[in-house]
């Protein structure tokens, strides 16, 4: 990028890791671009290995007291991102139409299905609990116990990318898990940062949400069986 071209949304230049906006460590940038006019939106520096190791460190930290927090408080969150959401409307529809080349409409809907989805989220929260079904073999029965698994992984694609996002990162965080967030290249405002500002206005605890966007050709692979995941 030319020294003397304007970066529209300068403030989008970092990334939310462990609960904390930091810099990327990679020495690559992705410049962010309004399809339909070309005009640059953000630069951003790319996340490294270290940089999702740190994530997945600090989501593994952060998982187990979220896990054992009640269902209302994480419940509270959900709702919180809601109405906060609801509230920021305007805001995200403009980045959408921005950054994705969306019409006004498609970006409204999306958003409008976003809250939707925290919403729903949020009674998430209240199911997840151990039952005792009955069972078709005589003497026997089913228990069913619902339990949030640790530390998700999720990526996420350009297209739709703040719903895409939202549909998996609202209902892991109400489960109690904790998720890290790889949002694409092409869309990482939309599809990832507003998401992660969104969550830490909720109240969000930190560690529990990150959001990276890197290069595959320099992270993907990487030598991730040496990440110690908890049992």
């Amino acid at each position: 990028m030319s020294s003397t071209t304007a970066v529209k949304y300068a403030q989008w230049n970092k990334l939310y890791l462990g609960g904390a906006w930091r810099s990327g460590s990679s020495s690559r940038t992705v410049t962010v671009r309004n399809p339909y006019n070309q005009e640059v939106l953000a630069e951003l520096p790319l996340a490294s290995v270290d940089d999702i190791d740190l994530a997945y460190r600090k989501a593994q930290a952060a998982q187990h007291a979220w896990a054992e927090a009640s269902a209302f408080a994480r419940a509270e969150v959900m709702e919180r991102a809601a109405a906060i959401l609801a509230q920021r409307k305007d805001e995200m529809v403009h980045y959408l139409v921005e950054e994705t080349g969306s019409s006004y409409l498609k970006a409204s809907i999306e958003v409008d299905a976003s809250i939707g989805d925290i919403k729903l989220a949020a009674e998430y929260a209240h199911k997840m609990t151990a039952v005792i079904l009955p069972s078709a073999i005589p003497g026997k029965e089913n228990r069913v116990y619902r339990a949030p698994v640790g530390v998700v992984g999720a990526i996420t694609p350009w297209n739709w990318p703040f719903y895409l996002s939202i549909r998996v990162v609202a209902p892991a965080l109400a489960t109690g898990n904790a998720i890290v967030l790889k949002a694409d290249s092409q869309t990482p405002i939309t599809g990832g940062l507003l998401v992660a500002d969104l969550f830490e206005q909720a109240g969000l605890p930190p560690g529990l949400l990150s959001v990276v966007v890197a290069d595959l050709d320099e992270v993907g692979d990487a030598p991730w069986s040496n990440i110690r995941f908890p049992a």
